[in-house]
């Protein structure tokens, strides 16, 4: 841990902590956040997070997350191609950048397990080969790196529709309903309960994300899922004002270009599904994106999102203990669009038995008992 956690309680007060795979990455801690209403409810999900924030469960973790990582282009691709999308990926790569040369410093065992575990070409930078790659940049971040062979989706919502068209050609059906409870309707069979109707299956997977938690605690095993709160705001004319994705890791967040402009997103907060959106973290986000780019013009759509998390990081892929024909496949916070493939794939695995592609010990959610 680099800070001493605070317990503040005030609607507004926050706490700073260190995620398991941030404390393992050397990465800076001052931006996950957590709003001081919740504190009661959250207390054992934090206390089992500062357990695995020690080294030796951070580096575990951070070696397994490395193991999904490792697929997730790859799986990926194949799914984009599939369905005709290529064209809404941007590969320019990702740049990260740092005020001082302390916070750089800070951040140097992120960067060692990024190139050990992971392979990464990272570049390093001084702030005048920052400014010649990112001219909006110039002047202002004295030292950082650049990964030169990542890409990012440049439009998640037509991505994900072209790939439930591809789905649909595949065979598969789309049905939108809201679904509450899951159990068993007899032997080999599960009912699992909506508005509209109730459906039967041999097999069901719970990948809802966030919102997987409303399917546990009754007929099926709890775990200890909650959310890290993200927060966006839109900048509609400037989406090309960068060529990379760029990481702040002073700030806790990244400049993405975007197909309709660029957005400044990130930060966490943990406050579950159902507090305010806390307008202090769209105004902090705002005024730290146009320190880094002064010119930045008029900001337009904000928003809240939910990512769902587990004290230590790492998603649960697996059957579940109590129910063995539903299969878990959530948690993945920040990861779940890059590792959304691999995850799908190790699904089909665990449901036609086949053997997994990847060691799925470090993501059983019998971990938690």
């Amino acid at each position: 841990m680099h800070h001493r956690p605070l317990w503040l309680h005030s609607d507004q007060s926050t706490a700073a902590l260190a995620p398991p795979t941030q404390t393992a990455l050397g990465g800076d801690v001052n931006h996950l956040l957590f709003r001081g209403l919740t504190f009661p409810k959250m207390i054992p999900w934090l206390w089992q997070f500062l357990r695995y924030c020690q080294p030796h469960h951070s580096r575990a973790i951070s070696q397994a997350l490395a193991s999904l990582l490792r697929h997730a282009e790859d799986e990926a691709l194949e799914l984009f191609r599939a369905a005709r999308a290529e064209h809404l990926l941007a590969r320019q790569g990702f740049l990260s950048v740092y005020s001082s040369a302390l916070s750089y410093q800070n951040d140097q065992t992120n960067r060692q397990l990024r190139q050990q575990l992971l392979g990464n070409d990272l570049v390093e930078l001084d702030q005048g080969e920052i400014g010649e790659l990112e001219p909006a940049l110039a002047g202002r971040f004295p030292h950082g790196y650049v990964y030169s062979q990542g890409f990012h989706v440049i439009e998640p919502q037509q991505m994900t529709q072209q790939m439930v068209e591809q789905f649909c050609r595949d065979g598969g059906t789309l049905i939108c309903d809201s679904l509450h409870r899951i159990e068993h309707d007899s032997k080999d069979q599960l009912k699992v309960s909506g508005e509209q109707t109730s459906y039967t299956a041999s097999q069901v997977v719970i990948a809802a994300g966030a919102w997987s938690g409303h399917f546990l605690g009754d007929t099926i095993e709890s775990l200890p899922l909650d959310t890290e709160r993200g927060y966006h705001v839109l900048f509609p004319d400037d989406g090309q004002m960068i060529s990379h994705v760029i990481a702040l890791p002073d700030a806790g967040f990244f400049l993405v270009p975007m197909a309709h402009g660029l957005r400044a997103a990130g930060t966490v907060e943990l406050a579950g599904l159902n507090a305010p959106s806390n307008p202090e973290r769209l105004h902090y986000i705002e005024g730290q994106a146009r320190l880094a780019l002064p010119t930045l013009g008029r900001s337009s759509d904000t928003w809240l999102g939910f990512r769902p998390t587990l004290p230590d990081s790492l998603p649960v892929i697996g059957r579940s203990r109590h129910l063995r024909n539903v299969i878990f496949a959530f948690g993945h916070h920040h990861l779940g669009l890059t590792l959304g493939a691999i995850t799908g794939r190790l699904v089909s695995e665990i449901a036609t038995g086949a053997p997994p592609s990847v060691d799925l010990t470090p993501f059983d959610g019998a971990r938690f008992r």
